[in-house]
């Protein structure tokens, strides 16, 4: 699970513009604890899940995310 969702993430990060539309969506700064242990990471991502997913789907429609299931969520 812990590859799934680091896959997830950084396929995230390294697309242009996924973090700045991730922060239009939050209405606020956001900053992704990469460096931080997994579940610091973990607890970022599940504060902002449903933004986080749906700028996932917004930006993949060439080259889609693979989100984690729901029942890894």
């Amino acid at each position: 699970m812990k590859k799934s969702f680091y896959n997830m993430i950084l396929n995230f990060v390294t697309r242009p513009n996924a973090m700045q539309l991730l922060q239009e969506a939050v209405g606020h700064s956001v900053s992704l604890p990469i460096a931080d242990s997994f579940l610091v990471l973990v607890d970022a991502i599940l504060e902002l899940k449903t933004a986080f997913l749906g700028v996932c789907a917004q930006i993949s429609s060439e080259n889609p995310i693979e989100p984690i299931t729901e029942s890894q969520w």
